[in-house]
Order: structure tokens, then sequence, then C-alpha cells
């Protein structure tokens, strides 16, 4: 009894333990799920932010908060962080700054593929659509348009219906059937409105507004779509549906109603900040209405102006996509994807082969599956090797452009020396000594610019001009201009290059510096000049001096000066440089400047 007795007692004592195990296991687990909705609230309290954030195109503010995030969360996969980086995706889109966009959308997509998250999926691929609609990819535009759409149909999810027609609207419009795209918008709007989506609503009218051939209902639907913008809290998307507006009285010729649109359009524009390009945009858009209105008006002195504000936004504006760059990302995604392709079956068949030594019952099964997957894997390295070769025609056309780029700068080479030619030809005729230090420095000033583009083509380095070289080919120019006259030139260069947007200007200064130096010299004496550039954390210091008589007036000045000192000035300004003249026996200049930054191909 006494055995039995303590059996039972340890029986009981084996039960509490677990009972309590059990119910510690429970309440842990309660507090890790109570901490994992808290932390899911909080996320989803910040996804709602960005996107406030982006209706009000606020990128800045947006990618700052998204970063922030995601170096803190980024080590785990969920429906708040999807809308981070899609909110991060999405800024650098209206910053028309593609390609960082449609690696964040790739990057997701591919996390994406073996999650549950099929909702998620679909917004991102109807987000990456657009993306390739922007940039000119029409195949891969309809790709993800009918990938979302057989995820919607598939798991039978429709939220996203509407967001889809509208989408699939803008892709007809532009690359296939406008009918087709006419009955997508209409399709959209009205899922649009059931569903409580109002940005399918008011990207649905945009494009209504765009198809519709009549003038009141366009109208009516730009309109539509500008309350909807605004609705939201988006105001530029708002103000470009008034410019759409605005744009259809031109067409129609009611110009002063047109033009006092754009006159409020235009305040507005006035205090969009965080987007230089989005302002751009507005401008370029806004002096384009204003060219047709003037135009039509027979405004000669308004046309100019509006033809040159559209030029200058324009060129700040740059080109929309780089091309080159998008058709190498989305190879690189092809051959990042067919990589992960290619690994994934290598462990599969590791794996497999390591089941054939332990798993000899199941050698029939698991030899069938590696014969199978061989020939995948085969099928793989075999796309692999199409892409290559794809990869390989993309080298040979940036070669051919190269050879083409060559061969431009070396026929505006051979021009330049054809005008010089001319020009020397010219100074033989003229008795004129005036006329002949005109044609001299004329001379001079193209033979700096030739220079340029003859060191371009001949190095095939597009993007960087030796400052070393072409100092001391400019100065053998003159030395040639200035056979049998006592003067000495010297220059100290460190090894630097600059881009073509630094050197034409800073080629041109030294030229005109040369020839005031020389002109100033009446008596023909001994004169020396010497030219210095150095550079340090950044900034470019550049030192001219000659012992010539110096400056008239203690320093070089544009008002008192000749047509020269004002060409200095310019391009002074033109480098966003500060310079400081003085005499010290003889003339001396210096100027500090940057390297200016490339405009965008």
């Amino acid at each position: 009894m006494r055995t039995l007795h303590l059996f039972y007692s340890h029986i009981i004592r084996i039960s509490c333990i677990l009972i309590l195990s059990q119910f510690v296991t429970s309440i842990t687990c309660q507090k890790s799920t109570t901490a994992k909705i808290d932390n899911d609230v909080i996320l989803s309290n910040y996804a709602d932010s960005l996107e406030k954030l982006m209706l009000g195109h606020e990128t800045s503010a947006t990618l700052r908060l998204s970063d922030s995030l995601l170096k803190v969360h980024d080590n785990f996969m969920s429906p708040e962080i999807i809308r981070i980086k899609s909110a991060k995706a999405n800024a650098y889109e209206l910053l028309y700054n593609f390609e960082p966009a449609l690696e964040i959308y790739n990057e997701v997509l591919g996390e994406l593929e073996s999650s549950n998250y099929i909702d998620e999926e679909i917004w991102v691929l109807i987000s990456l659509a657009r993306v390739y609609e922007t940039v000119g990819k029409p195949e891969l535009c309809k790709q993800s348009l009918d990938k979302a759409f057989d995820l919607m149909s598939t798991h039978d999810k429709p939220a996203n219906l509407s967001r889809y027609y509208v989408r699939l609207a803008s892709y007809h419009r532009i690359y296939e059937d406008k009918s087709l795209a006419l009955a997508y918008a209409k399709k959209g709007v009205e899922l649009g409105r059931q569903d409580g989506v109002p940005r399918s609503v008011a990207d649905g009218s945009l494009v209504l507004g765009i198809l519709t051939p009549d003038f009141e209902q366009s109208i009516s639907h730009f309109k539509n779509a500008s309350n909807g913008f605004e609705a939201l809290g988006d105001f530029i998307g708002a103000n470009f549906q008034e410019l759409n507006i605005a744009s259809k009285y031109v067409d129609r010729g009611e110009y002063d109603f047109a033009l006092g649109l754009i006159n409020d359009i235009e305040s507005f524009v006035n205090t969009i900040q965080d987007n230089d390009r989005i302002y751009y945009q507005f401008k370029i858009i806004i002096s384009g209405i204003k060219e047709g209105v003037f135009e039509e008006l027979r405004l000669k002195d308004s046309l100019i102006a509006a033809l040159r504000e559209n030029n200058k936004y324009s060129k700040l504006f740059g080109a929309l996509v780089n091309q080159e760059e998008i058709d190498f990302l989305i190879l690189e995604n092809t051959l990042r994807g067919e990589k992960v392709k290619l690994r994934t079956a290598n462990k599969v068949n590791e794996l497999l082969f390591a089941g054939v030594i332990t798993l000899v019952v199941l050698l029939g099964w698991l030899s069938f599956y590696y014969l199978r997957n061989r020939t995948q894997k085969q099928k793989i390295q075999e796309q692999s090797a199409i892409i290559m070769d794809q990869y390989d025609e993309v080298q040979k056309v940036y070669k051919y452009q190269s050879m083409i780029l060559s061969e431009v700068h070396h026929r505006i080479k051979n021009n330049l020396q054809l005008i010089a030619s001319l020009l020397t030809l010219q100074k033989s005729k003229s008795s004129d000594p005036i006329m002949e230090d005109m044609f001299v420095m004329l001379d001079a000033r193209i033979s700096s610019v030739s220079l340029i583009h003859e060191q371009l083509y001949s190095t095939k380095e597009f993007d960087k001009i030796n400052v070393n070289v072409y100092i001391g080919a400019l100065l053998g120019n003159f030395n040639s201009l200035l056979s049998g006259e006592n003067i000495s030139m010297h220059y100290d260069i460190q090894p630097i290059e600059l881009n073509l947007e630094t050197i034409t200007p800073l080629g041109l200064i030294w030229s005109e510096l040369l020839t005031n130096s020389i002109k100033s010299n009446v008596h023909k004496e001994d004169l020396n000049i010497s030219i210095s550039l150095s550079e340090r954390d950044g900034v470019y210091e550049m030192a001219y001096r000659d012992t010539g008589i110096g400056y008239p007036h203690g320093r070089l000045t544009p008002a008192a000066s000749g047509i020269g000192s004002i060409i200095i000035d310019s391009l002074v300004r033109q480098l966003a440089a500060k310079s400081r003249s003085f005499n010290d026996e003889g003339a001396h200049f210096v100027i500090s400047f940057k390297e200016k930054t490339l405009s965008p191909l």
C-alpha cells in the first residue's frame, strides 16, 4: 500500500508540473501574440502616415520615414512592411527616379512569391505595371497586369479590381486599343465608386477625360478627376487636371478663360516644394499651353518668352527615362532570378543525392525525381545562355553608340577647325588692325572649344577631360599664333580630370585671359604668363597671372572693360564660381569652383 501511495503521489506531482508548464507556455504565447499585434498596429499607423505624405507629394519625408522604419523592421515580412516598401518605391516614382522603384518592387515580389499575402502581391504587381508603362515597356506592363488578374481570379480577391481596370485602360490608351481603354476606364470608375476606392475614381476619370472626344463630357471628367484628387489631399494631381482643362479650352479657342486658369495654376505651382522635377513638369506644360495661345493671338514677344521658358525647364527636367539603365536593370533582374532558380535546383539535387544514400527504400522514386530535376536544370541553363546572348547584344549596342559619339565629336572638331580656317583666311584679307585682332580672338575662342572635342574623340573617354593635356594643347595653339613675340607661358596643373560641362567654360576663361594679356602687351615687352589649377575637398582653385601692365582699374571690371571681360564674368557665373582679381606686379585672376553636375541623359 505504501508503494502504491508513493506511485500515485509521484503521478500527481508530474501532472501538476505539466499543467503548470502548459499554463506558463500559454501566458508566454499570449504575451508574444499581444506584442506582435501592438507592433502591427504601430506599423499600420506609420504606413497610413506614409500614404498621406505621398498624397501630398512629400517625397523627402516619405523616404526618410520609410528608411528609418525599414532599418528596424526589414528582417521580417508583413502587410505593413509591404505597404512601407511600396510607399518608398512610389516616392521614387514621383521623383522620376524609376530605377530604385523597379528594384524595390521586384525585390518585394521575390519575397512575396513564397508567402500567402495575395492582396499585397496583386497591389505590387499593379504598381509595377504602372512603372513599366511609364518607362516604355509595354510587354512587361501587360505581363504584370495579367499576373495580377490571374491571382485575383484564382484566389477570389476582387479588392484591387478597380485599380487593375484603370491601369489596363491606361495601358490600352498608350499602346493598343483606345476604344477598349475607354471601356476599361468606365469599368474602373464604376468599381471604384462601388468598392469605395476614391483613387481609382480619380485616375479613371482622368483617363476618360483624355479619351472622350466631346468637349463638355471631357471637361466634366477632368473636373471629377480634379475634385477626386483634391478630396484625397493630392493638390498636385488636382492642378494637373486643371491644366488638362485649360488645354481643352485652348483647343476650343477660348484663350482668355484658359489663361485665367493658367494664372491660378501658376500661383499654386510656385508653392511646390520637395520635388523639383514636378515643378519643372508643371512649367513645361504651362509654357507649352502659352505657346499655343500666343501663337494664335500673334503675340510675338509673349510667344518668345514662353518658348524660352519651355526650353529652360525642359533642360532642367532632362530626360524622363534613361532607357539604357532601365534595360540593364531589367536584364540584371532577370539574370538574378535565373541564378536563384539555378541555385535552388542545385540545392534540390544535393538533397536528392543525400536522400538516395540514406533512403535506399525510396531509390526508384528519388532517381526519377533527380532525373526530372536535372532536365529542369538544363532548361534553366539554356535560358541563361539565351539571356547572356541578349546581354552581349546590349554590349554591342553600347559599343556602337560609343563609336557614333566619337564620330560626332570628331565632326564637331573638324567643323570648328573649318570655321577657324575661314576666319584665318578672312584675317589675311583684312588690312584693319582692329578686325585682325577680332579674328585672332574669335580663332582663340573656337580653338579652345575645338580642343575639347578633339580630346574626347581621341581618348574615347566621353565623360572626362584630362586638364593637363588640354591646357598644354591650348597654350601650344597660342604659342603658334605668337611666333616672334617675347611671351613665355607656364602652367602647374594637378592630375585633374573634369567633365565637359565644367572644362568648356573654364577653357573659354583661359582663352579670354590669355587674349587680354597679349592685347595689353602693347609695347611688346617680355611677358610671363603662369596658370595653376589645384583641388582640395572637391573645390578647385584656378590662379592666372601675368607680368604685364595690370588691370586699368586695379581689377577686372566688366562694366569698364571690353567684351572679353564681359565674357569672363558670364562664364564665371556659369561655373557658379567665386572670383577675385587684383594687380601685383602684373594682373592676377583667381576663381574657386566645384565640378558641375552633368545633365541627365
